[in-house]
């Protein structure tokens, strides 16, 4: 099993806990204390793995994966110094065994940790749970769950194609707290190939005005852009801002570039403005011919209040 999963995901495999196999109704895999990545400074890490194969499939030597349980699965990528990704995992190469499949795999009690070396800085997700599926090695993969991040629990949608021989995937991502306080979306192309891997596609964030009295009316604030990121930059090459999106002609545009790592900086440019129009009573505009709805609604009992 170290030998399959070694040349399936490019780098060292260890079982370092037990491990059972058991063929008959089904066969099934358990193994303990599974470490993905070189000696001493791995990637991933799990407590425990059950594995529960397709039988028929097993025996012509595939292994066709119908349910994958992976508890406290601790996955640590860390940004070098020179800017790069410090990932040993083989993405861009022929991906070893394309006999292996998974159809449902339940993450318990997972985390993800990020760690910048140029800034000594770390970002952690705590308390992972959801299910991935992958219909090969190289993907497709789809994925969702919730996560814990600075105590505020965030859900998560991810989706992509498989990659192909230079290394490039497409993927699609949708992010949001339970409140629905704020959403944010992503499609784009991930390029793999080099170290220091290049995503490029489209970003919408939408965020729920908060505290609004119920007599206002008053849409989300929508951000539309091309997003373009690295390991050591993010830049908005475009992007539109509706304050409120229930008044389409206030828009702020423009472009924006963050440099990361230990020295950080941007540069931003704006242009547009914000011009509030207050509502006015339809009803109580008599210097215009009203519209065919407001004179029927003049003809009411108890004419409601018509706001344009």
């Amino acid at each position: 099993m170290e030998v399959i999963a070694s040349e399936a995901l490019g780098t060292e495999v260890k079982i370092n806990g037990d491990l059972s196999f058991t063929l008959l109704p089904q066969p099934q895999m358990v193994m303990s204390r599974v470490v993905v990545g070189p000696e001493g400074s791995p990637i991933l890490e799990i407590d425990r793995v059950d594995a529960h194969l397709a039988l028929m499939e097993f025996l012509r030597d595939y292994y066709e994966v119908q349910k994958l349980v992976l508890d406290t699965p601790s996955f640590h990528l860390k940004v070098a110094e020179d800017g790069g990704l410090d990932l040993p995992v083989a993405l861009a190469q022929s991906g070893g065994r394309d006999n292996v499949s998974i159809e449902d795999a339940q993450i318990i009690n997972g985390s993800f940790l990020l760690s910048d070396l140029r800034s000594d800085e770390h970002w952690r997700v705590d308390d992972v749970q959801g299910h991935l599926s992958a219909a090969a090695l190289r993907g497709p993969f789809a994925f969702t769950g919730t996560g814990s991040f600075n105590d505020r629990e965030l859900a998560l949608r991810l989706n992509t194609s498989d990659l192909n021989a230079r290394g490039d995937v497409r993927v699609s991502t949708f992010l949001s707290p339970p409140d629905k306080s704020f959403s944010l979306a992503s499609e784009g192309l991930l390029t793999t190939a080099a170290l220091s891997p290049f995503y490029d596609g489209e970003v919408t964030l939408r965020v729920t005005p908060q505290n609004v009295a119920e007599t206002e009316v008053r849409g989300d604030m929508v951000m539309e852009g091309k997003v373009q990121l690295s390991p050591d930059r993010l830049k908005l090459t475009e992007y539109s801002i509706q304050p409120d999106e229930n008044r389409a002609g206030t828009r702020l545009t423009g472009a924006i570039d963050f440099r990361l790592g230990a020295d950080r900086y941007f540069d931003a440019v704006v242009s547009g403005g914000v011009v509030p129009l207050l509502p006015k009573d339809a009803l109580s505009e008599t210097q215009d011919d009203p519209y065919a709805l407001v004179s029927l609604l003049t003809q009411l009992p108890a004419p409601p209040r018509l706001i344009t």
